[in-house]
């Protein structure tokens, strides 16, 4: 989804293009980070194989569908066309299933069965069509398919650890030629923005019009230039 705000946001600016290729690169500080701690947490008691053997398997759809299907993502589903569409479609989904969602039988992960996590591993390939979101994807089939909700966003929020850190390095081995291990000291800091007493943004940020667009916790919401730095 993020990729596909960011897509549609700059599209009408002119900025489609090369620009998409820096975004695994962006991200992969953010993945990195997500799974470290996922790692770290992993140990609580009740984890068992059976929860690792479940990510597992609902994580293997992506990656065969991934290596077949690269090119053709970047090449063919990459428009805005395809993304607002992808907007509208995921909305309504989401709309109706939660109105006619069948009743919740699997209450949590490590009991989830094999088929279960398969079927929510091919729900998750939905997301490699632009403008469609990943943990969305993954919720509303889990909970079609009898999860419950806790179980379903624990679910998407471990199964999306080794999806976006798989994505981030096979998009960067793609794109290897864009920057050269001699590139990598030339390197620096652009500029940095202080929150002041707020620690954390909130959301998602926006590109448009030379500006990059977030808010924070606080409730407020900046509007940056992405060449200064400057509001």
């Amino acid at each position: 989804l993020y990729v596909g705000n960011v897509f549609f946001s700059d599209d009408p600016l002119g900025y489609i293009g090369d620009h998409l290729r820096e975004l695994p690169a962006i991200l992969i500080g953010g993945v990195l980070v997500a799974l470290v701690s996922t790692l770290m947490g992993l140990g609580r008691p009740g984890d068992s194989r059976d929860f690792a053997r479940n990510v597992l398997i609902a994580f293997l759809p992506a990656v065969v569908l991934g290596l077949l299907a690269h090119d053709f993502i970047k090449r063919v589903l990459f428009s805005p066309t395809v993304v607002g569409w992808a907007f509208i479609l995921g909305g309504i989904a989401i709309l109706l299933v939660e109105r006619y969602r069948p009743e919740a039988r699997i209450s949590n992960t490590e009991s989830m069965p094999v088929a279960t996590a398969a079927k929510i591993g091919l729900f998750q390939c939905l997301a490699m069509i632009p403008g469609t979101s990943r943990s969305g994807a993954t919720i509303v089939g889990a909970l079609l398919l009898g999860v419950t909700r806790e179980a379903a966003t624990e679910f998407s929020f471990f199964l999306a650890i080794p999806t976006l850190f798989a994505a981030t390095i096979y998009s960067l081995y793609k794109e290897r030629a864009l920057l050269s291990a001699a590139d990598v000291p030339k390197l620096k800091l652009k500029w940095a923005f202080n929150l002041g007493p707020v620690t954390s943004g909130r959301g998602q940020p926006a590109m448009a019009g030379g500006r990059i667009f977030f808010g924070t916790l606080a409730g407020d919401v900046y509007a940056v230039d992405t060449a200064s730095g400057c509001i």
